[in-house]
């Protein structure tokens, strides 16, 4: 009689020792102040996020979002992290100093902070980022699916046509 010796993996399942915590970051020094993630929150449809999109947003202590999230997107906000609207387009919308200043003060006081853009976070400007790498603060940038590539899995006979 034959044993079959093969391990069932559960896909997408990441074990980790209960023991020991790892996080990774762009840059290998240590930081006392918290990580800071520029998240892309894609085309708006929440299936489309990536998986570590997904799992920053569900993980971070402090959320900062843009006009361009969509509510669909907001809604999957743990209500334990701290939400902050910076607009950008409204009346309403904060200024890119008070953004940099509350993401630095937050990385400050050790809490994980994820800034999350409508869109893609590499094809806007980053001026946070700068301003980020002078405190020695450190930065994880998460790009997400491109709005062309959200399109095509919609309506791939009308993306085809029209190129």
């Amino acid at each position: 009689m034959e044993t079959n010796n093969k391990k069932t993996v559960t896909p997408f399942v990441r074990r980790v020792s209960k023991t020991k915590k790892s996080t990774k970051t762009s840059q290998a020094r240590p930081s006392k102040f918290g990580l800071v993630s520029l998240v892309s929150a894609g085309p708006g449809d929440p299936e489309l996020l990536t998986m570590k999109a997904f799992r920053v947003i569900q993980q971070t202590n402090v959320i900062i979002y843009d006009h361009l999230v969509s509510h669909d997107i907001q809604s999957l906000f743990p209500e334990t992290s701290e939400i902050f609207y910076s607009g950008k387009k409204e009346n309403k919308s904060m200024t890119q100093q008070q953004i940099e200043r509350l993401i630095i003060n937050k990385s400050k006081q050790g809490l994980n902070v994820c800034y999350l853009k409508g869109g893609d976070v590499l094809s806007r400007d980053n001026s946070e980022l700068g301003i980020l790498k002078q405190f020695s603060i450190n930065v994880q940038i998460i790009p997400g699916v491109l709005s062309v590539q959200g399109n095509n899995n919609y309506q791939p006979f009308e993306f085809a046509m029209a190129l």
